[in-house]
């Protein structure tokens, strides 16, 4: 199971992330997210990282041709895309579909349809967006749902964002065993290289 560090936004994170043999690391270039980091800012990060391969999140409103110099001129590794972007110019790049559980209406069997009408795909990211449902929770009392997550993972390939608490890892390596690997994210840092990783230390001891 590997590990995607989302949307970084310092050096920090980059390298804490780094460490633990992320599988990949991505930048959010779009402005209108929160997450937003200036291109020059990531470009400097991720020269200063070894190991993972650069993603870049982008948002809608983006243009396929914003996308595609983007991605040239930053040497990313993968594209990010809202599964409703329609990104019909860019099936030679790596693109990874984000999923929300909001655009499924709760219904996973949605789930099924959008992997197997997606014309191309390198992987998927289902976002739990309710951020308080571990994975536990999700497993014990949704468990059609459960099904048709796991019969997705095994059509595709699918990375899980949500609130992961450290019991869940070995939970998920059981019951998803096709899963490739889990979102986690890290934050804003107290001062300039200073920042506290307690509560990501808890997930990360399932990596070492």
């Amino acid at each position: 199971m590997n590990i995607w560090a989302n949307h970084i936004t310092n050096l920090t994170d980059g390298r804490y992330f780094a460490a633990y043999n992320a599988a990949w690391i991505s930048f959010c270039f779009n402005p209108e997210s929160p997450d937003f980091i200036a291109p020059n800012v990531a470009v400097g990060i991720a020269g200063w990282l070894e190991g993972p391969q650069m993603a870049g999140s982008f948002g809608r409103q983006q243009t396929d041709d914003d996308i595609r110099n983007m991605a040239e001129s930053l040497n990313l590794q993968a594209v990010v895309l809202n599964i409703e972007h329609d990104a019909t110019t860019l099936e030679d790049l790596p693109v990874f579909w984000e999923i929300s559980t909001k655009q499924l209406d709760d219904d996973f069997e949605n789930l099924l349809s959008l992997v197997a009408n997606k014309a191309f795909a390198t992987c998927f990211i289902l976002h739990f967006e309710t951020q308080k449902t571990t994975f536990n929770d999700f497993f014990e009392t949704q468990k059609a749902a459960f099904e048709a997550l796991k019969q997705a993972t095994e059509q595709a390939s699918f990375y899980l964002k949500m609130n992961f608490e450290a019991t869940d890892l070995r939970l998920i390596a059981q019951e998803l065993p096709h899963l490739q690997g889990i979102v986690l994210q890290g934050g804003e840092e107290e001062a300039v290289g200073i920042k506290s990783f307690d509560e990501l230390d808890e997930i990360m001891t399932y990596f070492e």
